[in-house]
């Protein structure tokens, strides 16, 4: 039975790599991924969901507001966030093109970030020293993933149908190659209620470490399960108030999102929407436990 089963996995692997599954209904590829993904660790239960895990996959199939699509389009939420918050929380962009071959890498500054549009970190290139940067590789990796689906993926259906755009930024972060940290404000029925920290991010590895903190800056015994728990203690940023403000205000009329922030030099600066954070397939470890994960999904009210 044991090796029908990873027959079995190994097949949906290798056909959905191919992808032979893109024409299956949005539910029995969840389903079937759910499967592949977890195995036996977590029942989905899609007419009645409990978990955080589980909720997500739900959202998948049934919470689908067009304005999905503008939040989780990295070049049109600039505007929609702008109208709400004030330019001045919009990192400024440099250039949009429809493909990597415009891009004139000369013209642009020594130091910036350039991505697609249409997905969720695939392709990104965060450039510190143009100098040591391999134009042909950097364009070749964004029109592979331009070509891409990204919401064939995990069948997230707010990346459906976004027009796939390669987008350049201002760089924002320190100097060297010392990344930025991350402010990820996980709301509820438009509330926030946790601020997960993440940094130390290594951008070729996709190694970072993580801590939850409430919204009165209390550090959380858990986390949502993808990079390390670190021991380091996080100074509450002045400006917190304000980004929880911001937080809410984006996430108004919404059951659940995850908005992401930057702070530098104690201003904020928006990063993107989250929806589906890591797909709603968290694994279960030591910080990410059942008792989190339901906990969790009891604050997504469907």
């Amino acid at each position: 039975m044991g090796k029908m089963i990873l027959d079995e996995d190994y097949r949906f692997r290798t056909l959905y790599d191919q992808g032979k599954y893109d024409h299956m209904s949005d539910g029995r590829f969840i389903r079937r991924q759910w499967k592949y993904e977890l195995g036996k660790e977590q029942s989905l239960n899609l007419e009645d969901p409990q978990s955080f895990n589980e909720k997500i996959q739900w959202l998948k199939l049934n919470d689908r507001d067009p304005v999905y699509h503008i939040l989780a389009d990295k070049v049109e939420v600039k505007k929609w966030v702008a109208e709400r918050l004030g330019e001045e929380y919009v990192i400024p962009t440099i250039g949009i093109w429809d493909n990597a071959d415009e891009v004139d890498f000369e013209a642009l500054p020594e130091r910036f970030v350039i991505k697609c549009s249409h997905n969720s970190g695939l392709g990104n290139c965060v450039c510190t020293d143009k100098t040591k940067l391999d134009y042909s590789l950097v364009r070749n990796e964004l029109n592979r993933y331009l070509e891409q689906d990204y919401y064939l993926l995990y069948r997230e259906w707010v990346y459906k149908d976004i027009v796939p755009r390669v987008i350049a930024e201002k760089y924002m972060g320190p100097g060297g190659t010392e990344s930025l940290v991350d402010y990820k404000v996980h709301c509820f029925s438009g509330k926030p209620r946790f601020i997960q920290v993440i940094g130390g991010r290594d951008y070729k590895t996709h190694n970072a470490w993580q801590v939850v903190y409430d919204t009165d800056w209390n550090e959380q015994t858990w986390t949502f399960g993808t990079f390390h728990k670190t021991d380091e203690v996080i100074s509450q940023p002045s400006c917190l108030a304000e980004l929880l403000e911001a937080a809410e205000s984006l996430s108004d009329g919404l059951r659940y999102v995850r908005v992401d922030f930057y702070i530098i030099n104690n201003r904020i600066f928006f990063g993107e929407m989250t929806f589906y954070p890591h797909a709603g397939m968290y694994r279960h470890n030591r910080y990410f436990t059942p008792e989190i994960n339901r906990f969790l999904g009891d604050l997504i009210i469907l």
